[in-house]
């Protein structure tokens, strides 16, 4: 008996690292959701593999495939850089992150908004810590206002890192960050182009509640909002802050402002930045900062506007 008994708690400690979540999955066009998600039995969708991903695992493809919708609540990593992950969002959203202290991070995706009804939003952030999305691709959100990237409704503080991406043709923005009341969000471009978007290429607020939000957009582009009420960049901020750095970048082909800085804890700071063929390329109100470095080029507008102050180089 005693034999039987040792045996048995040893088939148990045998058996427990099966049932238990893997650090890296991985997932396959020609995959099944039934399978463990391994390296020679992947699975189908990015759905199927985050509840057998241990959290702050990793998810990655192994061949070209659309691996559907998926909301994340815990930390992970998406990696399709060396294939393509496709996600098409007909009528719904691509990623919702929704996720206390999450550390999420997307590689190599390409978020596709198209259908018989329009998606909503590319990645929809609802809380994290931060949201790194790199090498990716997010188009064609078009269902009212469709967002490429949103940070809005927040219960949390969060990071967005966005590089080397192209958010294009969405029909409510490219990337809108607007953290819920009393939070703050931080937000860095770089090498990002922001193309074609409706209502605004770029926009952060505090319209609702938010304390504070601040931006870096580098050697970037934000270029030819959608609609005709399209402006590049929007910071707005009649309450809290609302700061956006701009360099080497460039901001043309909006037809309502290239930039917009509206509120008193508003202030957009720009520096070795093309800003042309905009309707009008500078405007501020309500006493808000748009202030220039000194060698910008603002040519070729409707309207030139004018910067508020121009600050030395530190």
């Amino acid at each position: 008996m005693l034999l039987i008994g040792a045996l048995f708690a040893a088939s148990l400690l045998y058996s427990s690292p099966a049932a238990a979540q893997a650090t890296r999955t991985w997932i396959s066009g020609v995959g099944d959701d039934a399978n463990p998600c391994s390296r020679t039995a992947p699975c189908k969708t990015f759905a199927g593999a985050i509840s057998k991903t241990a959290t702050g695992g990793e998810i990655d493809c192994l061949d070209p495939g659309g691996f559907g919708t998926v909301t994340i609540t815990k930390s992970i990593t998406f990696d399709c850089r060396e294939t393509e992950g496709s996600i098409l969002a007909s009528g719904t959203t691509g990623i919702n992150v929704n996720g206390a202290n999450a550390v999420v991070i997307l590689r190599g995706l390409a978020i596709n908004g198209a259908g018989t009804t329009p998606g909503t939003y590319g990645v929809h952030i609802f809380q994290a810590q931060s949201v790194t999305i790199e090498d990716s691709y997010i188009f064609g959100f078009g269902s009212g206002s469709a967002r490429g990237i949103s940070v809005d409704g927040t219960t949390s503080n969060v990071q967005l890192f966005v590089n080397n991406s192209t958010i294009n043709n969405n029909t409510g923005g490219g990337i809108v960050v607007q953290p819920g009341s009393g939070y703050t969000a931080g937000l860095e471009l770089h090498n990002v182009r922001l193309l074609n978007n409706g209502v605004t290429g770029l926009a952060v607020s505090t319209a609702s509640g938010g304390t504070a939000i601040v931006a870096t957009v580098v050697d970037s582009e934000i270029a030819g909002g959608g609609t005709a009420g399209a402006s590049g960049v929007v910071a707005k901020a009649l309450t809290g802050t609302a700061t956006i750095l701009i360099k080497s970048s460039s901001i043309s082909g909006n037809p309502i402002y290239g930039i917009n800085s509206n509120g008193a804890g508003a202030a957009v700071r720009v520096g070795g930045t093309a800003i042309t063929n905009n309707g009008t390329a500078l405007n501020s109100a309500n006493s808000a900062k748009l202030e220039s470095f000194g060698d910008n080029d603002v040519t070729a507008n409707s309207n030139p506007g004018a910067f508020t102050a121009t600050i030395p180089h530190s």
